[in-house]
């Protein structure tokens, strides 16, 4: 497609800087860096991992987190079993009633803690195979390969706001792209 870079401020004139570059150069430009520099297997595999023992240990502590709704889930049976033993006899009163329903819904709540903490240990995160990574990384490559509104929206998500800085060097190109992401 077509489409050009330049000072947004030169357009409403205000500034002096006319000098577009072409939009089809520099998202090349961005993509050749992005496929080199950072969407690489290794550099993806390495984040997945980071991420995997940054959860791990987080995780370290649910056994003892268990240990201890348990230990606290069976006080609650005790109590519960206490106020049904006091019913039993013929003590009922709402007072007896009203503590009896507290301990039957704090039980319930400390049983889904330690469902959820259980679920959560057996499910912890794992990073994904390298070849999961590696078609992964071509599907967008193949997507910011193509000249389309999707490869774009893939840029913008992943860089953020794109600015250019004038380059001093004459050898180069006159701007240095710059993410602001």
């Amino acid at each position: 497609g077509s489409g050009y870079y330049g000072c947004f401020n030169a357009k409403r004139k205000t500034c002096n800087n006319t000098l577009l570059a072409p939009r089809k150069r520099i998202e090349e430009s961005i993509i050749s860096d992005l496929k080199e520099k950072i969407l690489t297997t290794d550099n993806i595999e390495y984040v997945y991992k980071r991420i995997e023992k940054l959860i791990s240990k987080g995780l370290n502590q649910i056994p003892g987190e268990i240990r201890k709704k348990k230990s606290q889930y069976g006080k609650i049976l005790s109590e519960i079993q206490n106020y049904l033993n006091y019913i039993k006899i013929g003590n009922l009163s709402t007072a007896v009633s009203e503590a009896l329903k507290e301990a039957e819904d704090k039980g319930e709540a400390l049983k889904k803690e330690i469902d959820l903490l259980s679920y959560q240990k057996q499910n912890k995160f794992t990073s994904p195979p390298k070849e999961w990574i590696k078609h992964r990384l071509e599907r967008l490559r193949d997507t910011l390969n193509k000249n389309t509104t999707s490869s774009s929206l893939a840029l913008k998500e992943l860089l953020g706001k794109i600015t250019m800085e004038p380059v001093t060097d004459k050898k180069s190109d006159f701007y240095y792209i710059v993410s602001n992401g």
